[in-house]
């Protein structure tokens, strides 16, 4: 595949994340232990709702495609409970958004090899993530932490950039900013809307990837 640009997606491509219902008992619970703590007046029933309704507000912008940061989260949910001290929005953000990472999302087998593969053969990597709950600093940390972090040559995280795939501004400014024209680049992700018809409508070809397909049979067909 005559290709310079491989671009990735991240969740059921190159991680596994099965413990979402997990992270949110996680943030609840911690943000709840803070409250607590403080000796604020909020019932644990309020932290839980204020946090349901935060969560849907995520939502129903996530179907407009537009991407809400977890500053804003955060700032809603502090609203929704009347939390005005600064220094708990603090501990509420860090809570927030590194829950993902007290349950460790597990990397797809032979991620580091691949990756190392394509730089081997020249080829640029570029990865482009929506984000939910857990903002992209929180996954920047996690792909340190996993030794591919340095492999990239650009990431974008829809909390950081706005706008979520399948919108055509994230897919574009990848290639703007390596450079590269659509027909040089090739998309390898999990789904079919966010991945490939978004990757397609800007003229980039698609590569399906999910926990299932042997990373290193993808890993080669794009380096044939």
């Amino acid at each position: 595949m005559s290709k310079s640009l491989v671009i990735f997606d991240l969740y059921n491509t190159l991680i596994v994340d099965s413990s979402i219902k997990e992270q949110s008992l996680y943030r609840v619970n911690s943000m709840w232990s803070a409250i607590e703590k403080g000796g604020f007046p909020i019932r644990f029933n309020e932290v839980v709702k204020a946090y349901e309704e935060t969560i849907e507000i995520m939502v129903e912008q996530q179907k407009k495609h537009f991407s809400v940061s977890v500053f804003e989260l955060v700032n809603i949910f502090a609203q929704k409970i009347n939390m005005t001290d600064i220094s708990y929005m603090k501990k509420f953000y860090n809570l927030w958004s590194f829950a993902s990472l007290q349950f460790s999302p597990k990397p797809i087998n032979h991620i580091k090899e691949g990756l190392e593969e394509l730089k081997a053969n020249n080829k640029k990597i570029a990865l482009i993530s929506n984000t939910g709950t857990t903002p992209g600093v929180a996954l920047r940390f996690l792909l340190k932490e996993l030794e591919v972090y340095d492999l990239f040559d650009d990431m974008i995280f829809s909390d950081e950039f706005g706008f979520m795939k399948p919108n055509a501004m994230i897919f574009n400014r990848v290639l703007e900013r390596l450079d590269t024209e659509p027909k040089d680049a090739v998309f390898v992700g999990d789904h079919i809307v966010y991945d490939k018809q978004g990757a397609n409508a800007v003229g980039i070809s698609y590569i399906p990837m999910n926990p299932d397909i042997e990373f290193r049979k993808v890993i080669k067909e794009i380096i044939e």
